[in-house]
C-alpha cells in the first residue's frame, strides 16, 4: 500500500479515485468515515484524521502519479508536485502532500519549473 495524496476535501479525494479507477487502477481512501466522524466534526480538523488516497499495488505508483498529473486543472492546483523539504522542521514531504505530514506546515506554491 502506497498513499499518493492527502487533503482534507474529501471530494478531491473522491476524484482523484475516481481518475484511477476509470483506468484499471486499484485504490481506495484511508480515514474516509474517520474523517467525517471526528476530524471534519472539530473545530480545526484534525490533519491526522485527513482522508488519503492510497495505492492497493506499489508498481502502480508511477502510472497513477502519471493520471494525476495530467488531469489537474489549469488554475495550479495540481495534486502532485516533486518532494519537497519543510522549511518549518526539515522533513521530507512526498510530492503528492500539500502540507508537511509531520507539523502541518503548509507547502509553498509551485513555481512554473516544478
Amino acid at each position: 500500500m502506497k498513499e499518493i495524496f492527502s487533503h482534507a476535501d474529501s471530494m478531491r479525494i473522491g476524484h482523484a479515485k475516481s481518475i484511477l479507477e476509470a483506468e484499471g487502477i486499484a485504490c481506495f481512501i484511508r480515514n474516509e468515515v474517520s474523517h467525517n466522524l471526528i476530524g471534519g466534526s472539530l473545530v480545526g480538523q484534525l490533519k491526522l484524521f485527513d482522508p488519503v488516497l492510497c495505492l492497493a499495488d506499489d508498481d502502480d505508483y508511477s502510472r497513477a502519479m502519471e493520471l494525476l498529473d495530467h488531469s489537474a486543472n489549469g488554475r495550479g492546483n495540481h495534486y502532485l508536485g516533486p518532494d519537497w523539504t519543510c522549511a518549518a522542521c526539515g522533513q521530507s514531504v512526498p510530492g503528492s502532500f500539500g502540507e508537511c505530514w509531520s507539523c502541518h506546515t503548509m507547502r509553498p506554491a509551485l513555481t512554473k519549473e516544478e
